[in-house]
């Protein structure tokens, strides 16, 4: 589609990271949640994976549930005020 550049709209310092991360649905069981987080902490930290990974340009890393969690509320508070800020409209 025809999307302008985050410069383009006039916001030449808006930077975007992209992020990767395993959801679940709500009321999931915090013992779940806390073991395919441990799952994915263990996989993440295997250098086969992290190599094809960094290749790519990427960074894995892991983080918590909750870091996880503060991390998606922060980014859509974010581009929540964007889209207000700009009179974004849903086409």
């Amino acid at each position: 589609p025809d999307t302008p550049t985050m410069a383009e709209l006039g916001l030449p310092a808006m930077t975007t990271d992209v992020f990767f991360g395993l959801v679940a649905p709500p009321g999931t069981p915090a013992p779940v949640v806390n073991k395919l987080a441990d799952a994915m902490k263990t996989v993440l930290a295997q250098a086969p994976l992290r190599e094809a990974l960094s290749a790519t340009g990427n960074e894995p890393q892991s983080s918590t549930p909750a870091e996880f969690r503060a991390l998606v509320d922060k980014e859509a508070a974010r581009f929540q005020a964007l889209i207000k800020a700009k009179g974004i409209q849903p086409q």
